[in-house]
């Protein structure tokens, strides 16, 4: 029988953004996104929607806990 894993808490910063470690590509981003609370989870979704749909090659990043 597989061990089941929980995700990870996410820890939100006191302005609110969850704090996700740096990384680069698409998987971070997802994950910046995922863990943003409330209407900001689907502002962020929208504006990467917009950002691919615009730049289709964009390279992504989470840096200084911001996605880029």
């Amino acid at each position: 029988m597989a061990k089941e894993t929980k995700p990870a808490k996410v820890v939100l910063l006191s302005g609110g953004n969850p704090q996700i470690a740096k990384g680069e590509g698409d998987a971070p981003v997802q994950a910046y996104i995922a863990a943003m609370p409330g209407w900001k989870r689907e502002v962020g979704a929208r504006l990467d929607a917009l950002i691919v749909k615009a730049v289709p090659k964009v390279q992504k990043a989470v840096k200084w806990n911001s996605p880029f």
